[in-house]
């Protein structure tokens, strides 16, 4: 399984990646009948910009994505809504949790069909029922490793 974090603040990012390790690794995430369960893989960002240019030869089978991203080379920061309005204009279904500060997003995460939304700070508790809910929409799919580079 293939897990993007894009979060601006590197203790955030570091906790979030904490949390993503201890709860997916070792689990039986996309396995099915026959099929073993694949090693989780997470890719941290501390930006939009790093993620898209990852995002373009790489897909993720859930996304953790702050709302708020603070960029010092950009007038207006790209929001978490806007890359995720992004992946779905791309057809892409993977889940997308946001983790934010504001519940500012929280309805507007109904239109990009987020599967979660955690406030920070970010608790162990909240973050396991949240990533339960997401695992059970994971297995009803394929994991993103069978797709192949675009061209």
């Amino acid at each position: 399984m293939r897990i993007a974090i894009v979060e601006d603040h590197p203790a955030e990012r570091e906790l979030i990646a904490t949390m993503c390790a201890e709860y997916f690794n070792g689990r039986n995430v996309g396995a099915t009948a026959g099929r073993n369960a694949m090693q989780t893989v997470c890719d941290v960002f501390p930006d939009a910009k790093s993620f898209i240019e990852s995002w373009k030869n790489s897909r993720y089978d859930l996304l953790l994505l702050d709302c708020y991203l603070s960029d010092e080379n950009l007038p207006h920061a790209t929001t978490g809504l806007d890359i995720a309005r992004l992946l779905r204009n791309q057809n892409d279904d993977c889940a997308i949790v946001f983790i934010t500060s504001s519940t500012d997003f929280a309805v507007l995460g109904y239109e990009v069909q987020a599967s979660g939304y955690l406030l920070k700070p970010v608790n162990r508790k909240t973050f396991e029922a949240t990533m339960e809910r997401v695992e059970e929409q994971l297995k009803a799919k394929p994991p993103v490793t069978h797709l192949a580079k675009a061209q």
